[in-house]
């Protein structure tokens, strides 16, 4: 109940049930792996834009998808739209988005969102989405989760994590949970339960509790000590 509470209103804005479209698991590198055993076949394809964090295209090809590989082009990391266009055919069972995105920092923009959006119901595609840094944002950028967009809410799942918002290094393996908004989840928590890793429990839930009843000025706080570490870096 605290994570549908939390997210239904003051951050997607969905009605969530807690029982049949939120999915916890032991990291968000499990939600996603799980999410792709439960949803995807041989012969489906996936949209994975490059640079990408390590998991993505081995958790499609353990799922015996294939992984289609779309630059994101410096500096300003951004997607070439023909290119998006072709990479959208009968195959496309899924494409995934991380943002802000590992490694570049990225934040994908409304417009970029929207046509994603488009292509996806034009083509009846999943949305995965990766928005464990979804606090930290620098450059008056602004986070716009998927699932809030028209038409976008039954085929996005919403991945989350305890891991950055703050940390939870401390504990063996933080958690996350996905969410899907219309779409049974039963397959993918029948799955879950068969890759599960290690977790500190107690130190997990202490840490989840907290986080979801901590004031927001602490989270900006967190996010002014991230831009002072990268000052220093610099």
């Amino acid at each position: 109940m605290l994570l549908s509470d939390f997210f239904s209103k003051p951050y997607l804005g969905l009605d969530i049930d807690p029982e049949r479209q939120i999915t916890v698991t032991c990291g968000s590198t499990e939600a996603m792996a799980a999410v792709m055993l439960a949803t995807l076949n041989p012969g489906d394809e996936v949209i994975v834009f490059e640079p990408y964090y390590e998991n993505y295209g081995p958790d499609a090809i353990l799922a015996s998808a294939t992984p289609r590989y779309l630059s994101l082009h410096p500096p300003e990391w951004t997607f070439d739209e023909a290119e998006l266009r072709q990479a959208f055919n009968e195959h496309t069972k899924a494409i995934i988005i991380n943002t802000p995105h590992n490694p570049t920092g990225k934040v994908f923009t409304c417009e970029e969102l929207n046509l994603i959006a488009e292509l996806c119901q034009k083509w009846d595609v999943l949305v995965f989405t990766d928005e464990i840094y979804e606090h930290i944002l620098y450059d008056e950028t602004q986070h716009i989760a998927m699932a809030t967009l028209p038409g976008m809410a039954e085929r996005t799942v919403t991945m989350m994590a305890l891991r950055v918002m703050p940390s939870n290094s401390g504990a063996e393996k933080p958690r996350a949970w996905a969410i899907v908004y219309s779409r049974p989840m039963v397959v993918q928590i029948w799955i879950g339960s068969f890759v599960q890793r290690a977790i500190a429990m107690p130190a997990s839930r202490i840490h989840l509790c907290i986080i979801f009843r901590i004031p927001e000025r602490l989270i900006c706080k967190l996010i002014e000590t991230f831009f002072d570490k990268i000052l220093i870096i610099d």
